[in-house]
C-alpha cells in the first residue's frame, strides 16, 4: 500500500504539465507556474519513484533548495491571481520573504537548520494567502473563470501545506530519523492536493476548448 501510494502520488504531480501541453495553454502564465510547481514537486522525489540510491548530502541539498523556494513560488502565483490591494501586498511579501531567507542563511547557514525556520515561516504565509484568496472568491457573487479555476488552486495548496504541519512537527522539529508514517503522510498530502489542482487546470482547459469553440462560431471561422 504504501509504495503504491509513494508511485500514484509522484507521477499525479507531471498530469499537471501534460494537461498544459495536450490543451495548448502554456500561453497562460499562471497556468505553466502552477504545473511548473507540481513537477518540480514530482522531480524532487524521483529517486523514491525509481528507488535511486542517494547520499544523505544530496537529499539535503533537495529539501533544502525546496523549503527556500516554496514561498517566492506560491506567493507568485497567488500575485498573479490576485487583483487590487490584495496583488500589492503579495509582491511585497515576496520580496520580503526573500530578504528573510537571506538573513536566516548569512546566520544560519544553507542547511535544515536554516530550512526548519524557513519552513516553518513558509507554511503561515502560504496558508494565510491561501485563505484570503478563497475568502475573497466566497465573497464575490459572480466569478470569472479564472476564479473558478483558482479556488481549485487555492484548496489545493491549503491542503497541501495545512496537512504538511503534522509532518513539519515531526520531521523538523521533533526529527525521527525519516519515521515511516510521517512519509507515508506526505505522499498521501503530495496525491491529494496534485489531484485538487489537475481538477482545477482540467476545469480551465474545458472552459478554456468551450470559449475557443464559441468565439469561433460567433467569427465564422
Amino acid at each position: 500500500m504504501y509504495r503504491f501510494v509513494t508511485i500514484i502520488s509522484i507521477l499525479a504531480c507531471f498530469v499537471p504539465l501534460f494537461i498544459l501541453l495536450g490543451r495548448k495553454l502554456w500561453k497562460e502564465q499562471i497556468y505553466v507556474l502552477i504545473g511548473l510547481f507540481w513537477l518540480f514537486n514530482g522531480l524532487i522525489n524521483i529517486a523514491v519513484l525509481f528507488n535511486i540510491p542517494t547520499s544523505a548530502r544530496l537529499d539535503e541539498y533537495i529539501v533544502v533548495t525546496a523549503d527556500y523556494l516554496d514561498v517566492p513560488f506560491v506567493l507568485y502565483i497567488f500575485y498573479l491571481a490576485s487583483e487590487g490591494l490584495r496583488k500589492k501586498i503579495t509582491i511585497v511579501t515576496l520580496f520580503s520573504f526573500i530578504g528573510f531567507e537571506l538573513v536566516v542563511s548569512l546566520f544560519k547557514g544553507y542547511n535544515y537548520a536554516s530550512a526548519t525556520i524557513i519552513l516553518g515561516a513558509s507554511l503561515v504565509v502560504i496558508l494565510l494567502f491561501g485563505i484570503a484568496g478563497i475568502a475573497s472568491y466566497i465573497v464575490k457573487i459572480e466569478h470569472t473563470p479564472k476564479e473558478k479555476v483558482m479556488v481549485f488552486i487555492y484548496s489545493s495548496f491549503l491542503f497541501f501545506y495545512g496537512s504538511f504541519i503534522i509532518v513539519y512537527f515531526f520531521s523538523y522539529i521533533f526529527y525521527s530519523g525519516g519515521d515511516q508514517d510521517t512519509i507515508f503522510l506526505y505522499y498521501i498530502e503530495l496525491m491529494l492536493g496534485s489531484i485538487l489542482s489537475i481538477y482545477g487546470l482540467a476545469k480551465y482547459a474545458s472552459l478554456h476548448q468551450i470559449t475557443n469553440e464559441t468565439r469561433r462560431k460567433v467569427e465564422g471561422f
